[in-house]
């Protein structure tokens, strides 16, 4: 075991840990708010800077941030109160060790994806700058593995098709019409 083995083994103890405390429904609301939140925030805040100019009278240049940063929140406080709900529930029906399980595992790939993803990109620009030694590559235990994961799990990804999960919220012509 090198120093890159523990590079990358010491993010993915702390995503056990913290998976394990947080619980899987509170990690996956985590990581589903972040997204739906960006997608809310980009396709809903022309409405929310409408509400602001028409309930509080604000006439500002920064009023479309402040309207995507508004919608953002609203949408990740808003996941974040139902999965603290969901949670409740599933501890009432004991089942709270197998959620925290399950939590350390998500949290376990999740950060592994992410740490794959970024060596794998690093790896790309590495064939000509050498961030990495090779004699270092070739005598970790991890690298190896974890480098193998994004040509495998990207194409997938892309075959996932988002914009058909969510028409209604990525179609560009949509319109809202104020209350």
């Amino acid at each position: 075991m090198n120093y890159l083995d523990i590079v990358i083994c010491i993010p993915l103890a702390w995503a056990l840990y913290k998976g394990f405390r947080k619980g899987l429904i509170l990690e996956i609301a985590a990581l589903v708010s972040l997204v739906i939140g960006i997608m809310m925030a980009y396709k809903f805040s022309d409405y929310t800077s409408n509400l602001l100019i028409q309930y509080f009278e604000i006439q500002t240049k920064a009023l479309p941030l402040i309207s995507f940063i508004l919608t953002f929140l609203v949408v990740v406080i808003g996941i974040h109160f139902l999965a603290k709900t969901l949670e409740r529930i599933i501890k009432l029906a004991a089942l709270g060790l197998v959620n925290r399980l399950a939590g350390a595992l998500f949290s376990f790939l999740k950060i592994g994806l992410i740490i794959s993803t970024l060596l794998y990109v690093g790896s790309l620009f590495d064939q000509s700058f050498q961030f990495i030694p090779q004699d270092i590559k070739k005598e970790s235990l991890v690298y190896e593995p974890i480098i193998s994961a994004p040509p495998k799990i990207l194409p997938m990804l892309k075959n996932l098709e988002i914009d058909q999960a969510f028409p209604a919220i990525l179609s560009s012509d949509s319109t809202l019409v104020l209350p």
